[in-house]
């Protein structure tokens, strides 16, 4: 959602990159989500922060293609775009935990797995709770070594255990309707843009 993106967004999508020698990490929010809350600020205020938070770093792009699409953002829709774009790429969809715990429950999941691989940020406090269908492609898909990953087009997990920082979305939100700053928590640039446009408070 990047409600608002801060340092722990930011420096995990570095990592990642350098880990797996990407060409480039895009950062894609999700314009309507199916299976949670609505964001607080616009699309247009998120993009508008994104943009602030990744000036002077090439490897990380915003793309606004969820944002400019009418009705629910379902990844299937956002990676088939992807590879319609970039036939030859190998597409890599980087994940927390949590949110891997419920792919099941998103639309044509089973389909995502013939356009990338997934990364998981096994983020501290969360367990992978797979069981079922989630816990069958697990055991069939799951890889040790990012090495591996580049063995095949698509189709394999990989779970990734760093240290991110511990910063949230909603921990801003929250210092910010409390009137604490957040400072140090995200850019400064998106810092102004909220204080500017009043959010969150």
């Amino acid at each position: 959602m990047f409600d608002p993106v801060h340092n722990g967004h930011l420096r995990m999508a570095l990592v990642v990159q350098d880990m797996l020698d990407l060409d480039q990490v895009r950062l894609i929010p999700c314009h309507q989500p199916a299976h949670r809350e609505p964001a607080i600020a616009s699309a247009a205020q998120r993009l508008a922060m994104l943009h602030l938070s990744v000036a002077g770093e090439p490897q990380l792009l915003v793309d606004d293609r969820e944002c400019q699409r009418p009705g629910p953002s379902y990844l299937f829709d956002t990676l088939s775009s992807l590879k319609q774009e970039m036939p030859a790429a190998h597409l890599f969809f980087i994940l927390g935990v949590d949110a891997f715990n419920t792919l099941p429950h998103w639309h044509r999941w089973r389909e995502i797995f013939a356009l990338a691989h997934l990364v998981v940020i096994a983020r501290p406090g969360w367990q992978i709770q797979a069981e079922g269908l989630l816990q069958q492609a697990l055991e069939q898909r799951l890889v040790q070594e990012p090495a591996q990953l580049v063995e095949a087009e698509a189709g394999r997990i990989y779970v990734c255990k760093l240290e991110p920082l511990m910063i949230s979305s909603s921990q801003i939100r929250d210092q910010i309707r409390q009137q604490k700053s957040p400072r140090y928590l995200l850019p400064d640039s998106v810092l102004e843009y909220i204080r500017q446009h009043k959010l969150y408070s």
